[in-house]
């Protein structure tokens, strides 16, 4: 589950991607920001494997990362 809260009260779509430890871009897609407020549950493939990922949110020309730890 990928939460996200903003300072501003901003409504606009933003892009979430999933990245690897090597760069790569294993997952993106478009999510709503509704007031500031970013809720959504990722599915992620069974195909990737365990291990450190990063998480980057795109909204309004800024970014926000964070580190993801998968265990199958």
């Amino acid at each position: 589950m990928i939460d996200l809260q903003i300072a501003e009260k901003i409504n606009t779509t933003a892009k979430l991607q999933l990245i690897d430890i090597t760069g790569r871009t294993v997952y993106i897609e478009n999510v709503t920001v509704t007031n500031g407020t970013l809720q959504k549950k990722v599915s992620i493939s069974s195909m990737l494997s365990s291990g450190i990922y990063m998480v980057k949110i795109i909204a309004n020309d800024k970014s926000y990362l964070s580190k993801l730890i998968y265990e199958k």
